[in-house]
């Protein structure tokens, strides 16, 4: 099998295989795959051989660093198939295995093959569009306070502007992140903002709608939207600058109005990965499932489970849930 380097030039060639995937995590998303593709030094390669859609993730360090991913269609791999797959291409794990591939083939058979670990980090955030856009209850009064309070100094004195993003407002969105990671003082070398720069360039192609929030005419807040299964789309982008008070919790709002609402039933926000601040604030928004992300070591000889204690009521494998 002859492995590529992915690249934004190639998307196209990888593109059907996403477009009825039927998984209801958020890494199955083209939008989430090309703009990650060099995440913490792995370089993703892809191959195409019997109509079937082959990724791994390679370190220069070597195979064992490395992972390969669930082959597309999946249909067509249980997991007997998948230790062949790992012992031909020389690989020992598979990563961001999604709970319903567990589910459809039962933790004991993939046991005879797998250690089969949790990926908590990589766990999804799932919402009800309507949840959102309503924001009904107490339980939401305090973000209503915050964009009332935001619509109140901003909106009503017509300082606000949305806009959908396209080509003619792409550079200024792209600028807005620079400056939003200069605020926050990060890296100008991390992954999530060589992710976020790759997603807005290869906007269009990758099939994503998305807003853009202009306070005094200036880019102060975006978010995007990319198709994941015919009931849900994963809200790859949302950064508003945090001094403008309300600011993101109306960019939220407007989100699921604009971009999910009459398309989707449900909204994926991704996962935490691993950060107390961005778990805290994901929870605040009250989702009705989490979707679990699994790591599958090959065996040597001993079975051996770790980490299934899934520790929540409300985390879901997703049998066709979604």
């Amino acid at each position: 099998m002859q492995f590529e380097r992915l690249d934004t030039h190639n998307y196209k060639k990888i593109k059907p295989f996403f477009d009825n995937q039927p998984y209801a995590l958020s890494v199955f998303s083209l939008a989430s795959v090309v703009p990650w593709r060099d995440e913490d030094g792995l370089a993703v390669h892809f191959a195409v051989e019997d109509d079937t859609l082959f990724l791994s993730a390679i370190h220069p360090a070597g195979q064992d660093e490395g992972y390969l991913g669930l082959p597309l269609p999946p249909n067509r791999f249980g997991p007997a198939d998948l230790a062949l797959l790992a012992k031909r291409l020389d690989f020992k794990r598979f990563d961001y295995i999604p709970g319903a591939y567990i589910d459809a083939h039962g933790l004991e058979p993939i046991s005879a093959y797998f250690t089969v670990t949790e990926n908590r980090k990589y766990f999804d955030y799932v919402y009800k569009t309507q949840d959102l856009v309503d924001l009904t209850g107490h339980r939401f009064s305090k973000k209503r306070n915050l964009i009332h309070q935001f619509e109140k100094m901003y909106l009503d004195a017509g300082r606000v502007r949305i806009a959908p993003i396209d080509p003619s407002n792409t550079p200024a969105c792209i600028d807005f992140v620079k400056r939003f990671y200069e605020q926050q003082g990060r890296s100008h070398d991390s992954d999530d903002r060589r992710a976020a720069i790759s997603t807005l360039t290869e906007f269009v192609g990758l099939d994503l709608t998305g807003i853009a929030v202009y306070v005094d005419k200036e880019i102060c807040g975006i978010g995007t939207c990319a198709r994941l299964t015919p009931k849900m789309g994963v809200l790859h982008l949302e950064m508003a600058f945090h001094d403008i008070k309300g600011l993101y919790q109306f960019l939220d709002r407007e989100c699921a109005r604009q971009l999910f609402l009459g398309r989707f039933e449900y909204i994926n926000k991704e996962s935490d990965m691993g950060l107390v601040g961005l778990r805290q604030a994901k929870r605040s928004y009250y989702p009705i499932a989490r979707i679990p992300c699994y790591k599958l070591s090959l065996l040597d000889r001993s079975l051996h489970l770790t980490g299934l204690d899934s520790g929540s009521p409300f985390e879901k494998g997703g049998k066709g849930d979604f």
